[in-house]
């Protein structure tokens, strides 16, 4: 009798497990930030990767995560089984037998689907100019505008930004920097605003009676050869300036900001001498001082540092810094240039689905 009760227990606590344990809301909290987690980090990979490539001369891949499906089960099975052996001789036991078995048994069953970005379409994009209204999103996300300006432009009103990947000395202008470095000065103030008005983009110089300011944006007007008691300027797309009222902006393809920085990575010494990739360029300076690299990307066979992102390319480890909040911005800021690329998911290659689990 007692088995028969030990039985009746186990079978209703298996039953009561599986009825009462709630999969969907309870884990959707939990998924969804680690979802997000790990798509963010594999988009960082990604995008570090194909950096790497570049300044190997290697063909840049970029696959996008098209779907994450999550399947979930939850099953109980109980099994018992008994038996009764009866004997006619007095005063001899009845002897019983019994077995009682049970399982619980929870999955969790991922589906990720990959998209390579690919086509025509996305093609173009990677090579189109960046609009002057990204960089107006840019600047008003709060990113700082030396970082912008270097990074997305080749030339403002026709003084003429350098090229990491392959630096072109004769046609750097120092003029250039001493814009972007006045230019940050008066953003840093909150006295400049880039705005865009009936697909108009604007900037916007506030009065202000520091006479330091006052100076900067004077030498801003200058260099830039602007009306000098202006305070509204319209910004285009351009190589050359049309009127004093304008600041023409040429600006860079994301192809190009790619190559830019993958000629800030780090190489092995072993990798220049080899010819493995291409060259490394010497320290800049400009005025005399030295140019800070927009993105600082270290490899190794080995680190230990505390890294924001780090990929393995050709038995290298190459990471960046999280203690480098100038890199991480800079990076930041480029993938949210690439999030603007269309990847047109109707062209190009076949989809990857993958079990995950």
């Amino acid at each position: 009798m007692k088995k028969i009760i030990k039985f009746c227990l186990i079978a209703t606590s298996l039953v009561s497990i599986s009825g009462c344990w709630r999969i969907g809301p309870d884990k959707l909290a939990a998924d969804r930030l680690s979802y997000t987690a790990i798509v963010g980090d594999s988009w960082k990979e990604q995008m570090l990767l194909n950096l790497v490539k570049i300044r190997y001369g290697d063909v840049p891949v970029f696959v996008d995560v098209q779907n994450v499906l999550a399947q979930y089960s939850l099953a109980g099975q109980v099994t018992m089984g008994g038996n009764f052996s009866g004997n006619s001789q007095p005063n001899t036991p009845h002897l019983w037998g019994s077995s009682i078995n049970g399982n619980l048994q929870y999955q969790d069953r991922p589906t990720i689907s990959f998209v390579p970005m690919s086509g025509s379409k996305f093609g173009k994009s990677l090579m189109s100019p960046v609009t002057v209204s990204a960089i107006t999103s840019l600047l008003q996300s709060g990113y700082p505008g030396k970082m912008i300006f270097r990074m997305i432009t080749h030339s403002i009103n026709g003084l003429d930004n350098m090229f990491a990947f392959k630096p072109r000395q004769d046609q750097m202008d120092a003029d250039f920097f001493r814009l972007v470095d006045t230019m940050t000065e008066i953003q840093r103030a909150g006295l400049m605003s880039i705005v865009s008005i009936n697909n108009k983009n604007i900037l916007h110089l506030l009065p202000t009676e520091d006479p330091g300011l006052n100076q900067a944006m004077n030498e801003f007007r200058r260099l830039l050869k602007l009306r000098p008691d202006g305070t509204e300027y319209r910004v285009v797309y351009g190589t050359e300036q049309g009127d004093p009222d304008e600041i023409a902006i040429f600006t860079r393809s994301i192809l190009d900001i790619l190559s830019d920085l993958a000629g800030y990575i780090e190489v092995p010494l072993e990798d220049n001498k080899l010819h493995r990739v291409f060259p490394s360029q010497p320290a800049t300076s400009v005025a005399g001082k030295p140019l800070a690299p927009l993105l600082r990307i270290h490899s190794g066979s080995s680190h230990d540092v505390d890294s924001f992102v780090s990929i393995s390319y050709h038995g290298q480890k190459f990471w960046l810094d999280n203690h480098d909040i100038d890199s991480k911005i800079a990076f930041s800021s480029l993938m949210f240039l690439f999030g603007l690329v269309d990847s047109d998911k109707g062209e190009g290659g076949p989809s990857l689905v993958i079990p995950a689990g």
